[in-house]
């Protein structure tokens, strides 16, 4: 067995040969090898840097939603701002931003009480309740509503002259005004159908992020709701007062014209005892002590109905007085109704200006845009390493 191996082993080796065209072949195999060493990196060079194509579209994505998204947000504080405030509530609920100017040189206005601190009474003409219990099935709004806004801007002095000129040239009335090259304010009345056309120019003078806008919405019902109750609890007291001033010159007229009849009477009486003539002594002496008994009647009935008299004039000057008292407290009462549709109908509200620089209007944007440029640093980043290995 051994020695066929070795035999067949030997012939084996008697049988190799070099193939036809061996050089040829192994050049063809060589030259594939070496093609397929080199196509990978023609490839790879050739590749699209995708990753940083994406990273700058998502850049650009955040630019365009950023502003959207501030105003958006924007809204959404107004809204809580403006619904924060329950009805009939005397706190502002809205919260407070740190004073854009020093106290001292901070104007003191309507706006100033109202979102800085307790309001200021709405009515005049004595106190009343500003919190009442007002029941559900009363759905009137009568809303005052307060507006403020903080503007931040290179030029106090000149955007200060534009708003004085915008809530002009918009019906409103400026209250206080103070300007410097640092700070602002500007506080003023407007008619409540020209705040949204303020707000837009305002918007047009100042950019989103360096404008800041607050509302506060203020139920004046419970007020008019104590207004009207008072009102009529007047009425049916000045009713009740003319009914017994009536009732007292009925009264004062029958007592005058009783003892008047009675005046007269005795008077005739007294004429016809005087006219008598008696031919006796006795009858002399009675006529003498009933014309003095007539004469004492008459006085008395003099003596009363002056007495009445004095007591009626009295009587009537007083409620005259309480009358005349009354009708000029539902006047007045109904002027401060008046008062609370004027407030309805009129926007208080003040405009703060603060100064902010090239580094304060760069880090805003910054602030804003940090996710676009963080991207965008990235997407670099990405195409320089791209660029590394493609000539590596």
């Amino acid at each position: 067995m051994k020695r066929l191996h070795q035999r067949l082993k030997q012939w084996g080796e008697q049988q190799r040969r070099v193939p036809e065209r061996n050089d040829a072949l192994q050049a063809q195999v060589l030259a594939r090898g070496a093609r397929e060493q080199v196509v990978p990196d023609v490839v790879r060079a050739s590749r699209v840097p995708w990753l940083s194509f994406a990273l700058v579209g998502a850049a650009v994505l955040v630019i365009v939603i950023a502003p959207r998204t501030s105003m958006l947000r924007t809204e959404q504080s107004d809204t809580a701002g403006s619904m924060g405030l329950s009805a009939g509530s005397s706190a502002p609920s809205v919260a407070r931003e740190a004073p854009l100017m020093p106290e001292t040189a901070m104007p003191k206005s309507g706006l100033d009480t109202v979102f800085y601190g307790a309001p200021e009474p709405m009515l005049k003409g004595g106190a009343y309740p500003l919190q009442r219990d007002v029941p559900i099935t009363d759905t009137r709004e009568y809303l005052q509503i307060g507006y403020a806004a903080t503007m931040r801007v290179r030029d106090v002095l000149g955007i200060g002259q534009r708003v004085q000129t915008v809530v002009r040239g918009h019906g409103g009335r400026i209250d206080t005004l103070s300007l410097n090259e640092q700070y602002g304010s500007v506080s003023f009345a407007l008619p409540e159908d020209e705040l949204e056309a303020l707000r837009n120019e305002l918007r047009m003078l100042v950019r989103t992020p360096f404008l800041l806008e607050t509302f506060r919405m203020e139920n004046l019902l419970p007020q008019q709701q104590f207004l009207e109750e008072r009102a009529t609890g007047m009425k049916e007291s000045l009713e009740e007062l003319v009914a017994k001033l009536g009732e007292l010159t009925a009264a004062h007229d029958r007592a005058i014209g009783s003892l008047s009849a009675q005046l007269q009477q005795t008077r005739a009486t007294l004429a016809a005892a005087r006219a008598e003539e008696p031919r006796t002594t006795e009858g002399v002496v009675a006529k003498q002590e009933r014309v003095k008994q007539l004469e004492r009647e008459e006085r008395r009935l003099r003596d009363t109905m002056t007495s009445e008299n004095r007591t009626y004039d009295a009587q009537r000057s007083d409620m005259e007085r309480r009358k005349a008292a009354q009708e000029q407290s539902l006047t007045e009462n109904t002027e401060q109704q008046q008062d609370v549709v004027d407030q309805v109908a009129t926007v208080r509200a003040t405009i703060a200006l603060r100064h902010i620089s090239a580094f304060g209007v760069m880090t805003t944007y910054l602030a804003q845009y940090w996710i676009a440029v963080a991207l965008g640093l990235f997407a670099l980043a990405a195409l320089a390493w791209y660029r590394w290995r493609a000539h590596r």
